[in-house]
């Protein structure tokens, strides 16, 4: 994973941290597909989760680039 990071760290550094956004953040099945960027301080995340229990499970990871909300997004 460490080389495909130094791709990835060159080819975004121009633009400087990556903006995430992620509607239902709550991680089911194992790691967010963003998870390398957070952990290689490369990414800004906002996540939203409208469920409680997993929202403050979220918050509990205390990323220091994170932000999550408790809410939904869409139409209805």
């Amino acid at each position: 994973m460490t080389q495909i990071m130094d791709v990835a760290r060159k080819a975004f550094s121009p633009f400087g941290r990556v903006k995430v956004v992620d509607i239902g953040a709550n991680p089911i099945g194992g790691d967010a597909p963003y998870q390398a960027l957070i952990d290689n301080d490369m990414c800004s995340l906002y996540g939203f989760e409208p469920q409680l229990e997993a929202y403050e499970k979220l918050l509990d990871l205390d990323h220091p680039n994170a932000t999550y909300v408790n809410a939904a997004v869409g139409d209805g």
